[in-house]
């Protein structure tokens, strides 16, 4: 800034320019580089200014600094080196400036280029030859910031005439794949989501945070944001609209979430040009979906902690042990077939069967259990009972909001309605709300996954999550259990479940589960289990597993309700899921599991539990003993 001062004050002592004019000069001169460096030919040397402003330029600082085109051309002389060069470091806002005079010349205050002046690949003749990229398409879009609200700005595409590339601020089209560029320092500023909207990520970043910790939707990120943070900033005409949706909402956690999985791989993150925008991430999502279903959480997979880890000596000869996990089922649910144990996804969520069932059971009745055909213009049979479920269900979403506001004023309604339905099928009133149509007595329509099953520490670390289709089954739970720890080196020596009285018995003969004790935690063994069960009561008691109390006394070691704990937090995200096919699903809990999980590292950290990882079986460090 001395610097910049000092060509002031000379450029003040012969022309009479103050320093704030300089100051806004330099600004704006810096912002358009990449706009000067255009009009330049092929052949041109960008490591050099040009001698002269291309004219379009040069009238948009004229404007905005009110200097004279011989002005503009002599601050441009004794200026130009250095700016080229950014030799200044400025902090002065000119998006004001831009959104007055830089429109109609084709510049704002935000524009996106391709990080490259010359093609990418080794073979390119261009390249070869030193050619600058210079087949250009502009296009207008909008920039959603957090500083700024939306403003408009402009995205400059360019292609290789030789190789047919074309490079975009984010990614590379090539061969009609989205080649994203990587970012292997961090991710880049602002991430494109659809063709006309580009995100800040300070922004993005934020919704993340909003979905994984305040389990907020992706709808509500985009009304908080339309109403607080964006601003009624002017748009030119034939802009694109500058309202904020759902769906950039959920494109942008999705693209962050795999160019973070991407960068942590090292390796590029490739999708298709062709397809929809809500399509076109399928692949490399269900690519993240099973690598997480076949490994586990990647900060959960060998975690330990003095919070779910401890070493114990029963007896001199005893051996160590390490107790872990806590295994609980929580209602969290998509549309699935209805046809049990069918994995296969549905075309559409409104369908009530897959492609390899529909045929077979297309006229079936839309009530779930019923096999009996539909009559005639009706989604149902001729059962009265289901006939009115059906009249309610086509009553209930066509003035779902009305009935509400209704039912809130008077009982009337429901008095009404009891005429034309049944009592068993009428909704209920609780608290001046309406019970969902799944808790009725019959269900309508598609079938619905049972639960995920989840696997977590008593540090809170959760390890593994697991759908469940039907029914949380015990031989089901087993089997998870057995899928999430197939490294002997993780394999818990103490599991809590609710139902391990029923477990313990049908794994008996199992040799996995020869050396891992299993006891109800505290809670449901004294509010749920029967006194009268002796096999439980012997074998499932947590007292008589004194590696869980401290010294023998009562008080408990490890905290036994991490999974209600955690079940309070991951139930929120139900009535966002139930609308999701698997794949979207999957990645999406996938997804916050693993930002929690980064969030309780930190806060161990900070309580110095001292995370860590497991080295070998043998290694107790990090581990406090008793």
């Amino acid at each position: 800034m001395v610097e910049l001062a000092c060509i002031g004050q000379a450029l003040s002592n012969i022309h009479g320019l103050s320093l704030e004019t300089i100051l806004t000069f330099v600004t704006l001169a810096s912002a358009v580089k990449q706009d000067v460096i255009l009009a330049q030919p092929a052949t041109y040397d960008v490591s050099t200014p040009p001698d002269f402003m291309p004219p379009s330029m040069s009238l948009f600082l004229g404007s905005a600094c009110s200097l004279t085109q011989d002005l503009v051309r002599i601050c441009w002389s004794v200026l130009k080196h250095d700016i080229w060069q950014d030799r200044f470091t400025l902090q002065h806002n000119t998006h004001s400036l831009f959104e007055q005079f830089g429109y109609c010349h084709g510049l704002a205050y935000k524009m996106f280029y391709p990080p490259f002046k010359m093609c990418t690949e080794a073979t390119c003749e261009r390249r070869a030859n030193g050619l600058l990229l210079n087949k250009v398409e502009q296009l207008r879009v909008v920039y959603v910031s957090l500083e700024h609200g939306t403003i408009p700005a402009y995205d400059v595409a360019m292609q290789c005439e030789r190789c047919k590339i074309t490079y975009h601020h984010n990614y590379k089209v090539c061969n009609k794949d989205h080649i994203y560029y990587d970012h292997m320092e961090g991710l880049p500023d602002t991430i494109q989501v659809g063709t006309h909207h580009y995100v800040d990520i300070a922004v993005g970043q934020l919704w993340k945070t909003m979905m994984h910790v305040a389990c907020t939707s992706a709808t509500n990120c985009a009304r908080i944001y339309n109403s607080s943070v964006s601003r009624q900033n002017e748009f030119p005409l034939q802009w694109p609209s500058s309202e904020v949706t759902l769906d950039h909402v959920w494109d942008i956690f999705i693209i962050i979430s795999l160019l973070e999985d991407c960068r942590h791989h090292k390796h590029s993150l490739i999708v298709k040009q062709t397809g929809t925008q809500s399509e076109r991430f399928n692949d490399a999502m269900a690519h993240r979906n099973q690598c997480m279903h076949s490994f586990g959480q990647p900060d959960a997979r060998h975690h330990k902690c003095i919070k779910c880890c401890r070493v114990y000596e029963a007896s001199t000869d005893a051996a160590a042990q390490f107790v872990r996990v806590v295994v609980d089922g929580v209602t969290v649910s998509r549309p699935c077939c209805s046809v049990p144990y069918c994995f296969e996804s549905l075309r559409s969520v409104n369908d009530c069967f897959c492609h390899l069932h529909m045929a077979e059971h297309v006229n079936q009745c839309a009530i779930i259990s019923c096999t009996t055909s539909v009559t005639p213009g009706s989604k149902t049979c001729q059962d009265p009972d289901h006939k009115a479920v059906e009249a309610l269900h086509t009553l209930h979403g066509q003035s779902h909001f009305q009935l509400r506001e209704r039912l809130e004023r008077s009982r009337a309604i429901v008095d009404n309605l009891s005429r034309v339905v049944p009592k068993s099928v009428v909704p209920v009133e609780l608290d001046g709300d309406i019970l969902d149509e799944g808790l009725q007595e019959f269900e309508f329509g598609c079938n619905r996954t049972h639960c995920e099953v989840l696997i977590v520490a008593p540090c809170g670390i959760i390890h593994d999550r697991r759908t469940f289709y039907c029914a949380e089954g015990i031989g089901s739970v087993a089997a998870f259990i057995k899928e999430a720890f197939p490294d002997p080196l993780t394999r818990p020596s103490h599991i809590f479940y609710d139902n391990n009285c029923h477990l313990a018995q049908h794994v008996k003969d199992d040799p996995f589960f020869s050396d891992i004790g299993l006891s109800v935690d505290v809670f449901h063994f004294n509010c749920k289990h029967s006194e009268n069960d002796l096999f439980c009561q012997e074998n499932c008691n947590p007292m008589a597993f004194l590696e869980l109390t401290v010294d023998g006394d009562g008080k408990w070691y490890f905290n036994l309700s991490v999974c209600e704990q955690t079940n309070s937090w991951f139930g929120k995200f139900n009535s966002i899921t139930r609308g999701m096919k698997p794949i979207k699903f999957d990645f999406y809990l996938d997804e916050v599991i693993l930002c929690r999980n980064r969030l309780t590292l930190e806060k161990l950290k900070r309580e110095h539990q001292r995370p860590s990882q497991w080295e070998s079986i043998e290694s107790s460090e990090g581990v406090t003993s008793s």
